[in-house]
């Protein structure tokens, strides 16, 4: 037996908790990584749609972003029942404002106020109002007067879930 290698310790490669390759599987069947869904749907009819899922409360996270251009775009999460939303808004599309006109009319007042370093962005973070109507029309009116989006804009949503783990 070789002195420099103890096989009833944990292997220097292995997770913490893990001796062998087989602790390292069951983890992960215990913990599956999460998935990353993507949707494209036309028009901010399709919004309430995909929040459904955002408002269902239980044990994981859920997060939905909403996408449109490069350099704007929405990230909702519900983690752990606190429901907030971080908009990303871009200095060259001059949104900002508004963007802030919308949370500000709906009495919300940011959480989260960072420029991006190295870039011209600013990421605004805002709880979410109680109610799926309140949160639906928080939305529908941020993506609407916040980022001046029309009716007909082609919209991608990604969607994942995390147990926290």
């Amino acid at each position: 037996m070789n002195e420099f290698v103890n096989f009833g310790k944990r292997s220097v490669a292995l997770p913490a908790g893990c001796k062998d390759l087989i602790d390292v599987l069951q983890q992960a069947k215990r913990y599956p990584a999460s998935t990353l869904t993507i949707r494209s749907a036309e028009g901010l009819a399709d919004v309430a749609k995909h929040l459904l899922r955002l408002l269902e409360l239980g044990a994981k996270s859920w997060y939905l972003v909403i996408t449109w251009h490069e350099m704007n775009y929405v990230q909702l999460m519900n983690e752990e029942a606190v429901l907030t939303a971080l908009a990303v808004v871009h200095e060259n599309t001059h949104r900002e404002q508004a963007v802030r006109g919308v949370f500000g009319t709906a009495g919300l007042a940011p959480i989260l106020d960072e420029a991006v370093a190295g870039l011209a962005v600013r990421v605004l973070g805002y709880p979410l109002p109680d109610g799926a109507c309140s949160i639906e029309e928080l939305v529908s009116d941020l993506l609407r007067t916040g980022y001046g989006l029309a009716e007909n804009v082609r919209l991608k949503f990604g969607s994942w879930e995390s147990d926290g783990s």
